[in-house]
């Protein structure tokens, strides 16, 4: 489902509904969570949730990193809270087109934005 006038994806509201009662359980073990839901393109009927991070987190995580595709899976098994991914089924079993996209998803949930300009002096 889409919005009509943005083109972007829209969650139906039965999974709305889905989303509130998983957010609740994830918060029982750590009520300050902050999580965001990425939506992906045909796959609207499925629930991707990630948490936010600080910078120092986030740095820790990526120093590390060799190449964009580690970069992707690491993004991916340390944000992505729900589902929670398993290396071995994303290895075998994920297209590679959703680890990617789950990635990019995540970085700008923690604020990161490919629409930023900059403007010389």
């Amino acid at each position: 489902m889409q919005d009509e006038h943005t083109k972007t994806p829209v969650a139906p509201v039965a999974v709305d509904d889905q989303v509130r009662e998983i957010v609740e359980n994830l918060r029982v073990d750590n009520p300050k969570l902050r999580i965001f839901q990425i939506l992906v393109p045909d796959r609207e009927d499925e629930v991707f949730l990630a948490r936010k991070a600080s910078w120092a987190e986030y740095k820790r995580l990526i120093g590390a990193v060799k190449n964009e595709a580690d970069a992707n899976e690491i993004l991916v098994q340390k944000f992505l809270v729900y589902p929670k991914p398993d290396y071995e089924e994303m290895q075998t079993e994920w297209d590679p087109g959703l680890v990617v996209t789950l990635a990019q998803q995540i970085q700008k949930g923690l604020g990161f934005s490919q629409g930023a300009t900059l403007k010389k002096w």
